[in-house]
This record gives structure tokens, sequence and C-alpha cells, in this order.
């Protein structure tokens, strides 16, 4: 299985990022957990997986919930749409573990964060949910796999 390094960053209005530093690593450290879960139950029957997963991760579910929402506005159950618990998650959980989530740090008024997941996950949903749900100005992410110097330079000048 393939994995890349991936890098995130969360700008805030000054000096809030210091503020909202705790409140995003409680999320990541529930996404974490999240995906640890997920790994352990994907063979549980829809209706369960999806009533259990639903309390124990709230926040997560919230956020799984957007990216539904974005597509079929009025859904408010996942487990319609996520029928297969053992597939459908795959890319969409994928944030780390509880030691990158330590080392988030602020620099400025951004939240920086990189982790180790899996080369296809795609963050750019958890970008806008974070934006959304914690204020961010601003959330930008790259991969080590997917990004060049030369695109890093063209996208800072």
């Amino acid at each position: 299985m393939g994995e890349a390094v991936y890098y995130m960053k969360m700008e805030f209005d000054s000096p809030e990022a210091q503020e909202k530093l705790q409140e995003v690593q409680d999320y990541f450290y529930e996404g974490v957990r999240a995906y640890d879960w997920w790994q352990d139950h994907r063979h549980t029957t829809p209706v369960s997986f999806w009533r259990a997963f639903k309390s124990q991760f709230p926040l997560v579910y919230e956020y799984l919930l957007s990216i539904v929402r974005m597509v079929h506005k009025d859904y408010t159950c996942l487990s319609v749409l996520y029928k297969d618990c053992n597939n459908s998650l795959s890319g969409k959980l994928d944030i780390g573990n509880k030691h990158d989530v330590e080392e988030m740090h602020v620099v400025d008024n951004a939240i920086q964060y990189s982790a180790e997941v899996w080369h296809c996950t795609d963050w750019q949903h958890l970008a806008r949910f974070i934006e959304e749900k914690f204020g961010a100005t601003r959330v930008k992410w790259t991969s080590d796999e997917h990004t060049s110097v030369s695109e890093l330079i063209m996208e800072h000048l």
C-alpha cells in the first residue's frame, strides 16, 4: 500500500490560530480514533456501524455528512450512501496518527500539520470542513507525491 507525506496549512485571522490549536487538535485526535475504529469494524452491517460511529465520533460523522451534502442536500443518514463499510471510507478518514497530531503547531497565523497517509487520500473536503467548522480563513494542502518544487515556488509568487 503506497503512502505519502501530506501537508496542511490552516490560516486564521491573527491571533486566532493559537486559540484554535487545541480545538483543531481535538478534532484530529477524534479522526485518528475514528480511522482506527473503522479498520477494526469494516465488516459490520451498515446500520450498526453508522449508529456506533455517530455516537463515538460526532465531529467526524459531521465531516463525512458534509461531504455527502455537497451532492445530496437532504441526507441526514450516512448508512444510505456508505453501504460498504469496508471500502467506502477509503481516502476520507486517513489523517495520520496521534503522534502527527501532537506535532501540529502554530506559525504566525497558521496551524501547520503533516502526516504520512495513504497516497490516494484526498484532503480537499477536510480542508473545506476546517474552514467551515473552525473558522479558518484559508486551508491549503498538498502531498510530497503530487508536488514539485516548481509548483510550490509558483504558488508563492
